[in-house]
């Protein structure tokens, strides 16, 4: 009897909750878009930018460790020798329409970026269709360069969607066409104009969630139950477009969004949102920032010392507390690329000798002097005009880059030296589109966006310079292909030396890629085709009351520049949990006490709990969300929604209690009454 009543007090006893219908869990952050029809749902064409929730990745790349990690391509390999490339796919993932996943998907989602001339399919010589799950990518020169952006730089978008596009393309590609030759773009015009005008209705995926509604005010994604990854833990994403920042902020403060990615918001804003008891937040540095490209194709831009007299006239640390207050960092120097590193690439001597000249520091006086030497007189109003008689009016064009504010502040700066600038916003999935005015060319001054020296030299020469019809300058008529350095004698070709960046590591070595930074960094300080401005910082805010996540500084920091896609891992993985609140009494209160007194749990974690009772009392039983439960005294709740949990203490009848009182005295009365009689042995 001992023996199994001290077996029922020890034994455990799992226990999985049965509550009421659990309430939908919702996942609400600030989400900036135009509606349709600017934001229509063509993931190409300046689209509204929900895909990272609705499509998927082949992978998911970790930017703190460089690691690729399975999302739907279950293996791949790089040809040791960099020549071909192959991805296989797992077998059964669902799109949102039924259809199962196939590399006809895969190389869909291919088309689009050709078309558009991408650099991944500047380097693919032909595509091979091994079986349904596997494709390998032959490569027209060694090279790494399309696995980044294959694996995950891409989406996968669905083949009923864009299937009538990539057939074709295919098609042309293995016929030995190639978008990249002048010759047989007329082959592919009438795919890429199609492209242009085709307007789906929504964006089929094989992601975590679907569209469900679209308004002025809000998108609403709901989970996607036949998700290859499991059901996703959030029932549904509240995508909230807010007038204004003040609303954003105001939002964030009183919790009523859980998620917050916010660019240097003033510092007495971010004070509140750090101070709130449901916040948990980090800064991180972000790794793109503001730059203005000046179109030297038109003139005055075209003269060499007028971009060098705009540089002398900007004061970037002013500009950049009037749009970042909350934090930021101002260029260095005007060399194309962020610059709080630059030692990295380029070592100090170098920097010493040829770079420090290119700080071009706030400096009005020097600018005077270059616009006065190119012949410019101020006119009545101020203002300056050239010997021809064009004004130095010009316009800034932004989609959001530079605020207005920021714009307005470097207008009063021009002024100052006798130019005339308008500022000119307009809606960022405008100015970003393939027909839109930057990639057109049709503005004088647009800002856009900076990183690091392989991502903006591949930018600024290959993409923008090199490929979009309104910068395009391939014979060097006006900028110049050829360029020169002091340190060579024979000038520089930029074309070739934007390519051979992206043959590293497969045909240059660390030292050739270093000395082309080099060089591009020279020209572009020399000549001044951008003037990059600065760099924010990021204020992170996710509401802990609410959901459980990572909070490691690695994980948060690789979002620098890809925010949408490396938030993935939170929907994909399972990683944003919801939270759950337990509730544990003790009843009555005096019967007893419990191990836990319940709080606030990540979904699918489990709560032991063991009940003691108290002198005069026994254990009952459990009582889980109002219903009887199980008797032993130690119970496992799994936090699949919130619960209540109750230990039923039971007082011992009076009767028993004197009773068994009783039985004790006589047995150890009897005890001591044996000892005392019993003589001892001789």
């Amino acid at each position: 009897m001992c023996i199994a009543m001290l077996l029922s007090f020890q034994m455990l006893a799992p226990y999985l909750a049965t509550a009421q219908e659990a309430p939908k869990v919702v996942w609400v952050r600030s989400f900036g878009y135009t509606p349709p029809p600017v934001g229509h749902f063509n993931v190409y064409m300046g689209p509204i930018g929900i895909g990272d929730w609705l499509l998927e990745l082949c992978t998911h790349y970790f930017a703190a460790n460089g690691t690729y990690v399975p999302c739907v391509a279950e293996s791949w390999k790089l040809d040791p020798n960099y020549m071909w490339f192959t991805v296989t796919l797992k077998k059964g993932v669902k799109f949102h329409d039924g259809h199962t996943l196939t590399t006809k998907d895969l190389l869909a989602s291919f088309a689009g970026p050709y078309l558009l001339k991408d650099r991944l399919g500047y380097y693919i010589k032909n595509i091979k269709v091994v079986d349904d799950y596997t494709v390998n990518f032959t490569f027209t020169e060694k090279t790494d360069y399309p696995m980044f952006y294959i694996l995950w730089h891409w989406n996968v978008v669905s083949y009923t969607q864009y299937g009538n596009y990539s057939d074709k393309v295919l098609e042309l590609i293995n016929q030995g066409y190639s978008i990249w030759r002048d010759a047989d773009l007329p082959k592919f015009q009438p795919l890429l104009d199609g492209l242009k005008l085709y307007r789906p209705t929504s964006i089929i995926g094989c992601g975590p969630y679907k569209l469900k509604s679209i308004s002025d005010t809000m998108i609403v994604l709901e989970k996607f139950t036949d998700y290859f990854g499991g059901v996703p833990p959030v029932d549904e994403i509240q995508l909230v477009r807010y007038a204004t920042s003040d609303l954003i902020y105001a939002a964030a403060i009183k919790g009523d969004i859980d998620y917050l990615w916010a660019i240097a918001p003033p510092i007495d804003i971010a004070n509140q949102i750090k101070a709130a008891p449901f916040a948990w937040t980090t800064v991180i540095p972000r790794s793109v920032g503001v730059t203005l490209f000046i179109n030297k194709r038109i003139y005055p831009f075209t003269l060499l010392n007028m971009r060098r007299a705009l540089a002398y006239a900007i004061n970037r640390t002013e500009m950049a507390y009037v749009q970042y207050p909350g934090g930021y960092v101002a260029s260095k120097y005007l060399i194309g690329w962020h610059t709080p590193d630059v030692t990295r690439y380029l070592n100090q001597s170098f920097v010493d000798k040829y770079i420090k000249d290119f700080t071009y520091d706030y400096n009005p006086t020097k600018a005077n002097q270059l616009l006065d030497d190119l012949g410019f007189k101020r006119g009545p109003d101020g203002y300056r005009a050239t010997p021809n008689g064009t004004k130095l009016e010009f316009e800034l064009l932004s989609g959001g880059w530079v605020v207005a504010t920021a714009g307005e502040n470097m207008a009063a700066q021009l002024a100052k030296v006798g130019i005339r600038l308008t500022v000119k916003m307009i809606d960022g999935a405008v100015f970003g589109a393939v027909d839109g005015p930057f990639y057109r060319g049709n503005y004088q001054i647009a800002a856009n966006v900076y990183g690091g020296p392989g991502f903006a030299y591949d930018e600024y020469y290959n993409k923008y310079f090199g490929l979009f019809p309104g910068h395009s300058d391939k014979y060097g008529t006006v900028f110049g292909q050829m360029q020169k350095v002091p340190w060579k004698t024979d000038p520089v070709n930029i074309t070739r030396l934007t390519t051979d960046i992206n043959l590293y590591p497969a045909q240059i070595s660390q030292a050739r890629l270093t000395e082309i930074y080099s060089e591009l960094s020279y020209i572009t300080g020399d000549q001044v085709p951008v003037i990059n401005l600065y760099q924010p910082a990021v204020l992170l805010y996710l509401n802990k009351d609410k959901f459980a996540f990572p909070t490691e500084y690695g994980y948060w920091a690789g979002l620098g520049s890809y925010e949408l896609h490396g938030l993935r891992p939170l929907f994909t993985y399972g990683w944003l949990k919801p939270k759950y609140t337990l509730s544990v009494v003790a009843d009555p209160a005096n019967g007893g006490t419990v191990s836990s007194a319940g709080g606030t749990f990540a979904k699918g974690d489990k709560v032991t709990i063991t009940a003691t009772p108290a002198s005069g009392y026994s254990f009952d039983k459990w009582v889980v969300d109002g219903q009887p439960g199980v008797t032993t005294t130690t119970i496992t709740i799994t936090m699949d929604a919130a619960h209540s949990v109750r230990a039923l203490f039971a007082r011992v009848p009076y009767e028993l209690y004197v009773g068994g009182a009783v039985v004790v005295v006589i047995v150890l009365a009897a005890v001591y009454w044996f000892f005392l009689r019993k003589k001892p042995e001789e």
